[in-house]
């Protein structure tokens, strides 16, 4: 999963990075560092979003650290 599918679910969840902030509890340009790769996900943001965006726990690792998985595949 690369991490368009990320930004992709919190758009067909909240409609906008602005709003998934809000709910999240971060700012809106936290959002759209996580997303760009410039600010990493720490424990409980990431907990939380999953939370909000109805990510299960098998699903963490590809939606929040896809970078993970294509270096465990290699």
């Amino acid at each position: 999963m690369e991490k368009k599918e990320l930004k992709n679910k919190i758009e067909s969840v909240y409609g906008t990075q602005r709003e998934f902030a809000k709910a999240c509890g971060v700012t809106e340009s936290s959002v759209s560092r996580f997303l760009n790769g410039t600010r990493a996900w720490r424990g409980e943001t990431v907990i939380r979003a999953a939370k909000l965006l109805g990510i299960n726990g098998d699903e963490i690792e590809a939606y929040f650290f896809p970078h993970l998985l294509a270096k465990k595949a290699n």
